[in-house]
């Protein structure tokens, strides 16, 4: 809750405590505390202070109003008229982030737990391309995961600092993806090293 208050402190080596009156508050977006003090102020000003900041929070533009699709579509305009493989890519990924997410979802309500959520299911999402050795389908990989986050990250950035309709971009945590060795070739995955030892096992 938003309060006034004051706050004082001593500067070392002196025994003078000095004071300060300001307001304290908490981003409703980022759970972040707001701090704002200036040892000019009287309690009064603090209050002007305080009410003004309020007001401005009030009138700020909420992005409730923007969706998922309508943020997409300012995304691939963006994108648009470039005609490389990497902008056809978005197109297909911004596809699917529509199908995981919904495009009347407003972009607001994509919190880190709903991100957090997609990940986990999309970590646990068998290809249709991929098989291990046995010829079984393989989860996919890491880059598949991190791909459509990535797009996701970016639409929700430029929510923040390009057109301002986003207080805070959510955080975003990528799968580990695996490094290629001095030959260029990937090392297989812990995980499915241990698949392949445990079918092994289960085999004999």
């Amino acid at each position: 809750m938003a309060k006034v208050r004051q706050r004082t402190w001593t500067v070392p080596g002196q025994r003078t405590k000095r004071k300060a009156w300001g307001y304290v508050d908490v981003d409703k977006t980022t759970g972040k505390q707001i701090r704002v003090f200036k040892s000019e102020w009287t309690k009064e000003q603090a209050e002007d202070a305080l009410a003004k900041h309020l007001l401005k929070v009030e009138q700020k533009p909420t992005a409730n109003g923007i969706t998922l699709g309508e943020a997409c579509s300012r995304f691939l305009a963006t994108r648009s008229g470039r005609g490389n493989l990497r902008s056809r890519g978005d197109r297909n990924t911004v596809r699917h982030l529509l199908d995981a997410f919904g495009k009347d979802k407003p972009i607001a309500s994509i919190s880190a737990s709903v991100v957090s959520a997609y990940r986990d299911r999309r970590a646990s999402t068998f290809s249709k391309y991929r098989k291990d050795v046995d010829g079984q389908p393989r989860v996919l990989g890491a880059a598949s995961v991190n791909r459509p986050q990535a797009i996701l990250r970016r639409i929700l950035k430029l929510a923040v600092e390009e057109w301002q309709v986003l207080d805070a971009v959510p955080r975003v945590r990528m799968e580990r993806e695996p490094q290629a060795d001095s030959a260029g070739s990937h090392r297989p995955r812990r995980g499915a090293c241990w698949t392949r030892v445990a079918r092994a096992g289960m085999g004999r």
